[in-house]
């Protein structure tokens, strides 16, 4: 075996073994789960920001614009 299919075996043969990230991506479900409702929270929170961020405009086009008097906080 030349050195390169012997490193390519000894990793692949750690991964199986659930060492290092991707073995434990591999191997531990809860883990992978945690993994997958972190990311899934953090789309959750951009959709909301984009959701709050588009209410804002809509409400800002819908109010009548006010505009500042000279003077008025003296």
């Amino acid at each position: 075996m030349n050195p390169i299919s012997s490193q390519t075996h000894a990793l692949m043969t750690d991964i199986r073994a659930g060492r290092g990230t991707l073995g434990a991506l591999l191997v531990d479900p809860s883990l992978y789960e945690d993994i997958k409702t972190l990311v899934g929270n953090v789309q959750r929170n951009e959709v909301l920001r984009a959701l709050v961020r588009y209410s804002i405009h809509q409400d800002e086009g819908a109010r009548p614009t006010v505009a500042a008097t000279p003077g008025a906080n003296q």
